[in-house]
């Protein structure tokens, strides 16, 4: 039967947020730089070095067993790939190394690793003199072995695989450079309580850049519904799309979705390093969307609808018979005798009409000699 691989990769330095793993949060065998910068945080997860053509970098990476009991690891360098959203991945150890993979001399590939512990493995990069300008990616990857050969239901053998990013940048030309791409603002197709805002980042640099990603959803009125903030790494010369989910609005309407990005826009700081205060900030165009109210929503809207268009129509005859008592109505002198059931009966009309047209107030007492509007009379 078939063997299907099925790759869990977990790379310790690709969290959306720069933030650091630690050996105590991984709980199974996994890795990190041995030798962290120390102006540099982002060194303590990510290899980060700035070296030029023909020059040679030595260093060693941290490979640690948290499970009970002795481990071997397998030790490897590949070069850097693109997932489908367009973050960083590693590619898989069978493709031909052409890229930062090859740079990479590990003094060992394997390593004996004592429960509860910790190993490093030493290794050199050396970057060759036709390596282009801008920022280069590999990985070096940490496989424990125990988990090989144990083939499950369906030959399905489960490896696990972690890694640790390596970020090169060749010195010359840095260009650092973010542009929006389309935006898209959707329902959800798994729930239709959710919404979802899809922006795309275009990185035209040629060094990754830790991107701070705003996305803000606003009604049509202008009023603020929802915002999602994070970091996330755009590599160069390449687009970025992330998926940012809404809950639906209660009352429902049109919204639209703005996005802004702000990165690091210094050419003299790498990867990490924030010690200028040079920010670039832009912003995507805005796309709309009409999102239906929720039930209650609907039905408490229908029903203000109903009332503002009841009144609506209320004022509306009001007025217009107001209109008509002033220019078909004439002038009467009451009489003695006379009451407003009389004259309305008279003049077949409601007696509650003539009364609200002249403005008379309960009892309706009619004076001789008053004056009153009332409609003509019919033949």
């Amino acid at each position: 039967m078939k063997k299907i691989l099925l790759y869990s990769l977990f790379i310790l330095t690709l969290a959306l947020t720069p933030s650091i793993a630690s050996a105590n949060e991984y709980a199974g065998v996994g890795g990190r730089p041995a030798n962290p910068r120390e102006d540099n945080p982002r060194s303590e997860s990510i290899f980060i070095y700035e070296l030029a053509p023909g020059e040679t970098f030595s260093d060693g990476v941290q490979v640690f067993n948290n499970t009970d009991s002795a481990r071997t690891v397998r030790i490897g360098a590949v070069d850097g790939a693109l997932s489908s959203s367009g973050s960083f991945a590693c590619a898989q150890e069978k493709e031909p190394k052409i890229g930062v993979g090859s740079w990479i001399t590990l003094s060992q590939n394997s390593v004996e690793v004592p429960a509860r512990s910790d190993r490093t493995v030493d290794f050199t990069i050396t970057v060759p003199q036709s390596a282009s300008v801008g920022e280069q990616g590999g990985c070096i990857t940490m496989q424990d072995t125990a988990a090989e050969g144990n083939e499950e239901q369906g030959g399905i053998v489960l490896t696990f695989r972690s890694a640790i990013r390596v970020a090169v940048t060749i010195p010359g030309d840095i260009v650092k450079e973010i542009s929006f791409g389309p935006i898209t603002f959707k329902q959800s197709e798994n729930d239709v309580s959710l919404y979802i805002a899809t922006p795309s980042v275009l990185n035209n640099g040629n060094v990754s850049l830790d991107t701070d990603i705003t996305t803000n959803i606003v009604s049509f009125l202008g009023i603020p519904v929802a915002q999602v903030e994070g970091t996330y790494p755009v590599l160069p010369a390449s687009t970025a799309s992330w998926n940012f989910e809404f809950d639906a609005p209660f009352w429902g309407g049109f919204y639209r979705a703005d996005v802004t990005a702000s990165y690091n826009s210094n050419v003299e700081d790498s990867l990490g390093q924030e010690s200028s205060d040079q920010r670039q900030t832009v912003s995507s165009s805005s796309a709309y969307i009409f999102i239906p109210p929720a039930p209650l929503a609907a039905a408490a809207q229908i029903a203000v609808l109903a009332l503002i268009i009841a009144g609506i129509t209320l004022l509306v005859r009001n007025l217009r018979h107001k209109r008509v008592v002033a220019k078909k109505w004439h002038t009467y002198t009451v009489k003695e005798g006379d009451s407003v059931q009389k004259i309305a009966k008279a003049r077949h009309i409601s007696w509650k009409k003539l009364a609200t047209a002249n403005k008379l107030k309960a009892p309706y007492h009619l004076e001789p000699g008053h004056k009153i509007k009332i409609p003509p009379a019919k033949d």
